[in-house]
């Protein structure tokens, strides 16, 4: 078990910063692809194994599964494209973008990789002497990993299975519940911490059309602490602690069609995740006095999101359109809710009331539902070599923050680029290269009191991100 932590400003709603170890993904991963690889064939050497258990182990240390591939995309190439490849994908990067095109591209792969980002984030406060200064994101880099196979066998081009995963390197993944008065990125402060985790299969359900269904998890966590305290013998006379760590699954679902040659059409549906957590306290000074405290709350929500996308092979060239619904109306509350109550040990065996209590109150980010337009092009020089460009633009799910709280975002212009190289062996080996910038749109945000602590706020930025990744096919 991990260590967590709880933090508490005088004066101000607790900042919760929450680290967490487990080990029951690394257990999926490795029974998922062990049970493959001794009923079938799959492995040509010793390397794809090897690196299947290196997954595992990199899977160990961490408790959050959602991931920065919802903000910047999952390998070089999704990088590049800008997150345009809901039609166009295949290998383990279907694991993300729709898992029906692993039914695309080669019998087996494995790719590793790493990706670098790197925030500018920019919040001018109209009040310098603010007792809430702002908090903007920091810069992160992680490895990649993924690999996928096809089967033999009976299942020989009818199935195929993958993952792929993201592991921080630099600033591991955490959990975070910044004091909603503090000026934040709401959609670029937690998120990007985070690992990245995804299971998939997909079937052939005709020569033109492919299913695949996948699963995301992500765990929350529910306990209780007990602390009994005796102030006449100036000691703890009992303590016990329990932490319950809780699997919660999503969905994920992808349709991939190929009426002719030159067109293709995928459809996706990622369902929506969160961690949620719940910390009580329950302290009892002898037979005078109990007081209970508890700090509950969600964190790293990301939404349902559907994904329609179609791909047109032209000469030497692809091009490829997304369109993405989001639905981001659903967002939780994302403050930390911290009770406290405070009770005579006698009301409290009588069930009476508590003397004193603070009841929380969850912010309602009033946010609505956005439509991603993405678009890529893919261009091929030689059989070694070949460019892409993307584009996407998102717009705001978040009204002005003209109140007390300070979840601050704007839209968001994205452009990728990228390269990718290609070698002459059997099997070939693919080096690709990406590299996304991220204009935030500047957004001036007028406060509605005055008087208001943190005052007019000016919110704007430029995210760079890049990844170089190497994949080789079987």
């Amino acid at each position: 078990m991990g260590m967590n932590m709880l933090r508490i400003k005088r004066g101000k709603i607790p900042l919760v910063r929450i680290d967490a170890n487990m080990l029951f993904l690394s257990r999926i991963v490795v029974d998922y692809f062990v049970l493959f690889n001794q009923r079938h064939n799959c492995f040509r050497s010793g390397l794809l194994p090897s690196l299947f258990w290196g997954a595992a182990l990199l899977l160990y240390p961490t408790l959050v599964w959602s991931s920065p591939f919802q903000i910047y995309g999952f390998g070089a190439r999704g990088i590049a494209t800008a997150g345009a490849r809901t039609a166009t994908t295949d290998s383990y990067h279907a694991v993300f973008y729709n898992p029906a095109g692993l039914m695309r591209g080669s019998n087996a792969s494995v790719g590793f990789g790493a990706m670098a980002i790197a925030p500018s984030v920019t919040v001018q406060q109209a009040r310098s002497d603010s007792p809430y200064p702002a908090i903007t994101p920091k810069s992160n880099a992680g490895v990649l990993l993924g690999a996928n196979l096809k089967p033999g066998g009976i299942f020989k081009d009818r199935i195929a299975l993958g993952f792929g995963l993201y592991q921080p390197v630099v600033r591991p993944s955490r959990l975070e519940a910044l004091d909603p008065r503090t000026p934040q990125a709401y959609y670029y402060q937690n998120l990007p911490d985070s690992l990245g985790f995804g299971l998939s299969a997909a079937v052939r359900l005709h020569d033109w059309v492919d299913l695949g269904v996948g699963l995301q998890m992500i765990a929350g966590f529910d306990g209780s602490g007990f602390v009994d305290i005796s102030p006449s013998l100036n000691q703890v006379s009992h303590r016990s602690l329990r932490v319950d760590f809780v699997r919660r699954y999503a969905p994920t679902v992808g349709l991939a069609i190929h009426p002719t040659s030159t067109l293709d059409i995928g459809i996706a549906y990622r369902g929506s995740l969160a961690f949620s957590y719940a910390i009580p306290l329950d302290v009892h000074l002898e037979d005078s006095a109990v007081v209970k405290l508890e700090a509950r709350g969600t964190s790293k929500w990301t939404p349902d999101i559907v994904d329609v996308g179609i791909a047109m092979q032209l000469p030497f060239a692809r091009l490829a359109l997304t369109v993405s619904y989001e639905r981001w109306s659903a967002a939780p509350s994302p403050n930390g809710l911290f009770t406290t109550s405070v009770s005579s040990s006698s009301a409290e065996r009588a069930g009476e009331e508590p003397a004193l209590s603070t009841t929380p109150i969850p912010v309602d980010l009033g946010a609505s539902d956005i439509i991603v337009p993405k678009v890529a092009y893919e261009m091929t020089i030689d059989r070694a070599w070949a460019v892409r460009l993307g584009y996407a633009y998102r717009p705001t799910p978040l009204p002005e923050p003209r109140g007390a709280v300070n979840y601050l975002d704007t839209s968001a212009h994205v452009l990728g680029a990228g390269a990718s190289f290609q070698t002459a062996a059997d099997p070939p080996l693919t080096i690709d290269a990406g590299i996304q910038w991220q204009y935030l749109v500047p957004r001036g945000i007028p406060k509605d009191d005055p008087a208001d602590p943190v005052g007019n706020l000016n919110f704007s930025g430029n995210l760079l991100v890049g990844s170089v990744e190497i994949r080789h096919q079987f």
